[in-house]
């Protein structure tokens, strides 16, 4: 299967080859691109000879809270680096061992064009065990023709057992010229003990990654865009008491020294604790912008990731001016010269994130400001634009979000027949346990496209029950559009030869592949080569082999 890297909104590309992969069809590509560093960053020797642990352990776990600066540190110590760096950030997408596995050999395909191959054709046929498929790719890491170190970032996202596992063993077998990062809130479900009893594991904590003094007043400076000497020192002192080098704190305490004076900064740092002080600072940063800016902030807030084609969508309902793509991109160019805790996701330049922690915050306040049916129709404006590009998981995601379950339901039901196309059935079975199980449970479509997953892994005793209810559901008229009828009724047939082969009916394989194939579009070209497959073969079987032989050349 070739996946085909989108053309990204702006016109400038993630990708105009075609590159391929297992899995991560329909995702958006920006996960294994390196992330650009936030604006003025300032050194950290201390920091990078930490790091620097890395390259004698097979894993440096880099573990603390929101907005310590885990990403960037490792970023900064990236930049130095001359052997290869396979970057991949995480999201709720990945937590699926084929969709883990594919879009980590993305990674490395990025930096090593043709190596994995022997994984990508597991990744290809789906069905491999998760044994065979850590076998097969740690032995060609073991082939890299040069150091490789692999960055897995927000590693919090990953929560399935069988992934844990996958991961330990894989780093377990890693060769000697394979390091792994790996960058989370709170530790993972991975051996960490036994690693660290046989030196395999090197660790950074909150307190490594905390700014020391001079650290801090460095980084002020650089913020507010003044020498040292320019910036009083019991000011640049009390941040870093009152802060305890929380890096977000400290860019926070910067933002607001710019909108008010320090001295009136200075006086909250003295008076609050360390909760309201946050709140304080991020309400600051948010409130001294200007009206427009912080309609901006609070509507593209439900983005994950955007980019000006995106954030132009949900904010086209603003009443002054139409908002252009233009003035989308001058509006987050702008915000990037703020510091206002935007990252840069692809070379290009061209999707962006919130930081988690700013992002959290202007939710918080969106849900306070808006009414319900607001939000809801700002994810339904996302969910319209992701679905038009392709980015299937995302549409769904933002449907849901807006409440609107039959479009989530119609968004899957459209696309599910090229996944199956495509055999990429792990792809569907994942875009169905985003559904409601009762929103599946009632289409015929989509109940269809789930029998096809459980055939795939063998669940055959699960089968009979759905096909008589999809038989009594495509009997309702009401339950599908007459034009759809003769599609679906092709796929009930020939997944009902596909049961007959496991149970070695020949005459049941016959009568109905003949049947599928009978009302079959064109456009199912996988459920008409699955009927063909089965009508050869059963006639085959019952000793008509010379007919199957004529017929399979008259088809060809």
């Amino acid at each position: 299967m070739n996946i085909v890297m989108r053309r990204t909104p702006e016109s400038t590309t993630v990708s105009d080859t075609t590159v391929s992969l297992g899995v991560p069809q329909f995702l958006l590509p920006t996960g294994y691109w390196i992330p650009h560093q936030p604006t003025h960053c300032v050194p950290r020797p201390r920091l990078d000879a930490l790091l620097a642990r890395c390259l004698g352990h097979k894993l440096l776990l880099v573990v603390a809270p929101a907005g310590y600066g885990k990403t960037t540190a490792v970023l900064q110590w990236v930049e130095k680096q001359s052997c290869a760096v396979g970057w991949l950030a995480l999201a709720t997408r990945h937590d699926d061992l084929f969709m883990f596995t594919a879009c980590l050999v993305a990674a490395i395909r990025r930096l090593m064009p043709g190596a994995c191959a022997q994984t990508e054709m597991l990744l290809l046929g789906n069905q491999a065990p998760a044994a065979v498929l850590c076998t097969t790719l740690a032995s060609e890491l073991a082939l890299l023709a040069r150091p490789l170190v692999l960055v897995l970032d927000d590693y919090d996202h990953v929560v399935t057992v069988e992934i844990q596992q996958f991961m330990a063993a894989l780093i377990n077998r890693s060769p000697p010229n394979v390091h792994w990062i790996i960058i989370a809130r709170a530790l993972p479900l991975l051996p960490i003990a036994r690693w660290r009893s046989q030196y395999h594991l090197a660790e950074l904590c909150a307190a490594d990654l905390c700014c020391a003094e001079d650290e801090t007043q460095a980084l002020l400076s650089a913020l507010l865009d003044v020498s040292h000497n320019g910036l009083a020192e019991d000011i640049a002192n009390l941040v870093y008491k009152r802060t305890e080098g929380w890096m977000a704190g400290i860019r926070l305490a910067a933002l607001s020294m710019q909108q008010t004076s320090p001295s009136q900064v200075a006086a909250v740092l003295r008076n609050g604790n360390i909760r309201n002080l946050r709140e304080y600072l991020y309400d600051e940063v948010l409130f001294q912008q200007s009206a427009p800016v912080q309609e901006f902030l609070l509507r593209t807030s439900i983005l994950e990731h955007f980019n000006a084609r995106l954030c132009a969508a949900v904010m086209a309902d603003i009443a002054d001016l139409p908002f252009t793509v233009q003035r989308s991109l001058v509006q987050i160019e702008d915000l990037i010269r703020k510091g206002l805790f935007v990252t840069q996701l692809n070379e290009e330049g061209s999707w962006y994130r919130y930081h988690h922690l700013f992002a959290e915050m202007l939710r918080h306040r969106l849900l306070q400001l808006y009414a319900q049916t607001e939000v809801a129709q700002l994810h339904c404006r996302a969910a319209h634009w992701f679905a038009a590009e392709g980015l299937i998981e995302d549409a769904v995601r933002h449907f849901l979000a807006g409440r609107a379950v039959d479009l989530a339901v119609e968004t899957v039901t459209e696309n599910s027949q090229r996944a199956l196309n495509d055999e990429n059935w792990r792809l569907i079975e994942y875009w169905l346990r985003l559904l409601p199980a009762a929103a599946v449970q009632a289409n015929p479509a989509l109940l269809l496209a789930h029998t096809f997953c459980l055939l795939f892994r063998f669940a055959l005793a699960d089968i009979p029950s759905l096909l008589e209810q999809l038989q009594s559901l495509l009997q309702q008229p009401a339950s599908v559009a007459r034009p759809d009828f003769a599609a679906l009724h092709a796929q009930l047939c020939v997944q009902r030869a596909m049961l007959a082969f496991f149970q070695n009916d020949c005459a049941a394989i016959l009568t109905h592949s003949e049947a599928a194939l009978a009302q079959a579009p064109a456009a199912s070209r996988y459920v008409a080569s699955i009927a063909i497959f089965h009508r050869a073969l059963a006639l085959q079987q019952i000793g008509r082999g010379d007919e199957a032989e004529q017929w399979l050349s008259d088809l060809l």
